[in-house]
């Protein structure tokens, strides 16, 4: 038995899941993100100029910076619970692999 070679193997199929499900992410980070962030700073210039003319008072715009700052912090939640979603994909697909090969050993 070449245990390199089983071990390298497992290495390759691992690192070429890690990397399909790192690029996932990214993909589903950066697009989701980009256009809450653009949002986000849509509704804080809309309440500055509301303030500067005087529609709403400084309460109205506190109250509205905070409710950016709790969605922000909600988004961030929800990306990090994909995040961790993903490395419980990648495990369960590691450790698949790794018994896929040890049985094939069998």
């Amino acid at each position: 038995m070449d245990w390199d070679a089983f071990i390298d193997g497992i290495k390759d199929d691992a690192g070429t899941l890690a990397k399909e499900e790192l690029k996932a992410a990214i993909r589903g980070a950066a697009g989701d993100l980009d256009g809450f962030v653009r949002e986000q700073g849509r509704r804080i210039q809309d309440r500055l100029r509301q303030l500067a003319a005087g529609q709403i008072t400084r309460d109205q715009f506190q109250d509205a910076i905070e409710d950016v700052r709790d969605l922000t912090r909600e988004k961030l939640d929800q990306r990090a619970i994909a995040r961790a979603a993903g490395a419980r994909r990648l495990v369960d697909q590691v450790c698949r692999i790794l018994l896929a090969r040890l049985v094939a050993l069998l």
